[in-house]
């Protein structure tokens, strides 16, 4: 039997990897195992790489550890910013010396789902608020752990976004955020169509959320009452009235000249353009009284009424007949009183606390009235003639007692 010698042969050793799991895997993050079967002295790199799409390489995303250089030894690498809907695909990798790469087996995963309090809530506008055109509109929204937004003016009937108001960036957590944004009159917006303000989430687009508001240019047209004619009754209750366009809340003040004297109503709901108000005791009676009526909202659009006069406490005073007075049948006998009111007054015939007889039921208040009494009428005394409001029955003036012969 015969022996050769020879050299022995030269094996180059070769990283062997394992690929682990995906573990503690989140909305938007994980982190995956590794297992170093075999390392060799001339590894110069080990970690992970992955991708959104098989067999993700060193030229896709990797992420190079720390350790892992001796075999039977783990590695762990967290990826960060994941996005949902995707599929991550990962492989542990190491790099020689020489500049071989060298894989492990792929592994796949999707990042998990969304904790439920996520959210994002449009706090202004309000649902059906009016927002006029070259007006300054404050939007607001909070959010949950959401933390970049896109906001814009947007017609959900055509899906089509008008204006990109701005974008929000800030750290994750709960937070309310507020953009100052003047609505163009450029012609994009018709006045009186319903649009909607969108705060949708940069990064997780599936998160917004709309709130409408109606495009609106806003004015007070006129003041119809009071007017220039207008006599009021402080402890009276009238009625203020007008028209506008566009306007959904005012706020009514009232001014003697250019002096403010009262607030008559702060954030009024328009309601048709009427208002009641029952006019304090406390206002001094006089002339040159206004009513300004201006868009709670948007201060400087607003109407002042024509001056009108405030009147002291409605009175009437019956000053014909008097106590003891005879009044004869089939005889004209003028009726006579004085009043502060300006609507049309009833007179009535009383007698021992029962009505008799209407005398006339709707006539202009302007202080006599010729009546003569009926042949039917009984003779007899404790007879007494009121005179009322034919608005108000609560404002009346009672003559003297008197005899009907």
């Amino acid at each position: 039997m015969f022996f050769v010698a020879c050299e022995p042969l030269d094996i180059k050793k070769i990283p062997i990897l394992q690929t682990g799991e995906a573990i503690d895997v989140t909305y938007s993050s994980a982190t995956v195992s590794g297992l170093i079967i075999d390392a060799p002295g001339d590894v110069l790199e080990i970690g992970h790489c992955y991708s959104q799409n098989p067999n993700p390489s060193v030229n896709d995303i990797k992420i190079q550890t720390l350790n892992g250089f001796r075999p039977g030894e783990y590695i762990y690498t967290q990826i960060n910013d994941l996005v949902q809907g995707y599929t991550y695909y990962v492989r542990a990798y190491a790099i020689t010396n020489d500049n071989q790469e060298y894989y492990g087996d792929e592994i796949s995963f999707q990042p998990g789902p969304f904790p439920d309090d996520w959210g994002i809530t449009v706090i202004e506008p309000q649902d059906g608020e009016f927002w006029p055109l070259e007006k300054s509109k404050t939007i607001s929204w909070q959010s949950s752990n959401i933390d970049s937004f896109v906001v814009g003016i947007y017609d959900t009937q055509i899906k089509q976004m008008f204006y990109d108001v701005g974008k929000v960036s800030s750290v994750e957590g709960q937070y309310t955020y507020t953009i100052n944004f003047t609505l163009p009159n450029d012609g994009k917006l018709t006045v009186g169509y319903d649009y909607v303000v969108r705060v949708m989430g940069v990064k997780y687009d599936q998160y917004y959320d709309f709130k409408g508001f109606r495009a609106t240019n806003p004015v007070i047209n006129q003041i119809s009452e009071p007017n220039s004619t207008s006599r009021w009754n402080r402890g009276r209750e009238y009625s203020i009235a007008w028209t506008s366009n566009d306007i959904d809340v005012v706020d009514i003040d009232l001014y003697q000249g250019t002096n403010f004297v009262a607030d008559i109503a702060d954030g009024q709901p328009v309601n048709g353009g009427t208002y009641p108000w029952d006019i304090p005791i406390t206002v001094e009676p006089g002339t040159g009284y206004s009513i300004k009526i201006s868009y709670t909202d948007y201060p400087e659009v607003y109407k002042i009424s024509d001056s009108f006069e405030i009147l002291d406490n409605a009175v009437i005073n019956v000053t014909a007949p008097a106590n003891s007075e005879t009044l004869a049948k089939g005889t004209a006998y003028t009726i006579k009183w004085t009043d502060n009111i300006e609507e049309n007054v009833t007179i009535e015939l009383w007698q021992n606390g029962a009505l008799i007889e209407t005398i006339v039921s709707d006539i202009p208040s302007n202080g006599t009235y010729s009546w003569t009494p009926s042949s039917v009428l009984s003779t007899g005394t404790n007879y007494v003639i009121y005179i009322k409001s034919t608005i108000d029955p609560l404002i009346f003036g009672v003559s003297g007692v008197f005899s009907i012969n």
